[in-house]
């Protein structure tokens, strides 16, 4: 079976380097006859910009745009130019969640300095009921994957109880350290909101690359309300899995911080 990397269009630039996690069937042979597979395999890619360790760090220079982005997936999450608010990707629309906790949806050239992108086309889909908090979510998902070391593009909708969201304000060089502006993020306690949540599930072993375990932004239906997903519950909500077998990240031009 040729590698999934082959493809036209797929050989990574200067600044780019490839992870293959895995190849073949996206899904374990014993769990074929419970699960969908994709239309299109070869869209089974995370598309990221820079790492999480380089974000953590305090490196928000924006690396592409919000329209470069769009070419390389319709669905994910990152951050905009001095980190300035969470970024929501769904249906090929970008939208901007800043301190203030009121989205906005992007269009064009803003810059990005860490995203993580795919076309998003679910493997697996399944509900949960009852779900108490964020942990208890997490616990159940585990025994749901097919395996824990392999990258899944997560969307989880329904009608929350309970969103605990944040965002972070702008920062300007000197850039500060991610830690240092989680200190001075906005909370937003969201109670019976219908929408969606979307994000990764990131292996362990790939620490520093993306953010080990679960990852999620949140935007209600009416795209009033949204963020960094810290906590939830629900009774019930669907999720849907697209195991992603290959990586692509595009690291930074510039080292300096």
């Amino acid at each position: 079976m040729p590698c999934p990397c082959s493809r036209s269009g797929f050989l990574p630039s200067l600044f780019m380097a490839v992870l293959i996690l895995g190849a073949g069937l996206c899904v374990p042979a014993q769990a074929l006859s419970a699960h969908r597979l994709d239309t299109d395999p070869a869209k089974d890619v995370l598309y990221q910009i820079s790492t999480i360790a380089k974000l953590k760090a305090g490196y928000y220079d924006s690396e592409q745009t919000v329209t470069d982005l769009l070419e390389r997936g319709d669905f994910g999450i990152g951050t905009f130019q001095g980190l300035d608010g969470e970024m929501f990707v769904r249906n090929g629309q970008v939208w901007q969640i800043p301190v203030t906790g009121t989205p906005k949806r992007i269009r064009g050239g803003l810059g990005v300095p860490f995203a993580q992108v795919t076309y998003f086309e679910p493997d697996l889909e399944f509900t949960f009921k009852y779900v108490a908090d964020y942990d208890d979510f997490k616990k159940r998902l585990l025994d749901e994957l097919p395996g824990p070391d392999m990258l899944y593009a997560v969307h989880v909708s329904g009608t929350f109880q309970y969103v605990q969201a944040r965002s972070v304000p702008a920062s300007q060089q000197p850039f500060p350290s991610l830690a240092e502006v989680i200190e001075r993020q906005a909370v937003f306690p969201l109670h019976n909101r219908s929408g969606h949540m979307v994000g990764w599930h990131t292996p362990h072993y790939m620490t520093g690359v993306g953010a080990p375990g679960l990852h999620l932004h949140f935007l209600d239906d009416m795209e009033s309300a949204g963020g960094h997903v810290l906590d939830f519950s629900a009774a019930e909500v669907t999720i849907q899995l697209d195991v992603t077998p290959v990586m692509e990240i595009r690291l930074p031009k510039n080292t300096a911080f």
